[in-house]
């Protein structure tokens, strides 16, 4: 009566083969080698098992040397000298004067003056509408006045008002000049 063959699982076969354990699997879902599914009596589930003939013989065929290839014949690569020497020369750059374009372009306001910019930094709101910087965070914060919240950190102040909606404040700034009247009497 013959044995049952033996059979080995992904890891003895991963070992067997000089490969990932996952690559057997990869293989048994290709064809490339035999594999039995069998239930675990210890655990119960289902495990993937492979023959051990079919593992050798398939370690067989991947150890046989391929035929009829040939070395392929490579140029040789050029020294990391003469690929500097390729290299065109840079043309010379005046390093003061392009920090100083540069730092110009990210400290630069808008040269618009206000009443050209479509929104207005906080400082530029309280100066355009001629309302104190405390009366204009008042309307901010009923919701008088829309904003843009731009968030910490932001140049220029975190707040951006419409210069349209600042024009249309005109009650409020005489509110705000009365209470201010009141308020020095």
């Amino acid at each position: 009566m013959p044995t049952e063959p033996e059979l080995l699982d992904k890891h003895q076969t991963a070992k067997r083969l000089g490969v990932h354990w996952r690559t057997v699997l990869l293989f048994a879902k290709d064809g490339k080698l035999e594999s039995a599914s069998v239930r675990d009596p210890k655990t119960n589930q289902m495990t993937t098992k492979f023959p051990v003939e079919a593992v050798e013989r398939l370690r067989k065929e991947r150890a046989a040397p391929a035929v009829n290839i040939k070395p392929v014949e490579r140029p040789e690569k050029p020294s990391k000298l003469t690929t500097l020497q390729r290299v065109p020369p840079r043309r010379e750059v005046d390093a003061e004067a392009l920090l100083t374009r540069v730092f110009e372009r990210l400290v630069a306001e808008d040269p618009r003056p206000a009443s050209d910019k479509p929104f207005l930094t906080f400082q530029e709101a309280v100066e355009y509408s001629g309302l104190p910087s405390r009366g204009l965070e008042e309307l901010r914060q009923s919701g008088k006045l829309p904003y843009l919240d731009f968030g910490k950190g932001t140049r220029g102040g975190r707040y951006r008002f419409k210069r349209a909606d600042l024009d249309g404040l005109e009650g409020e700034r005489s509110e705000q000049r009365t209470a201010a009247a009141d308020g020095n009497r």
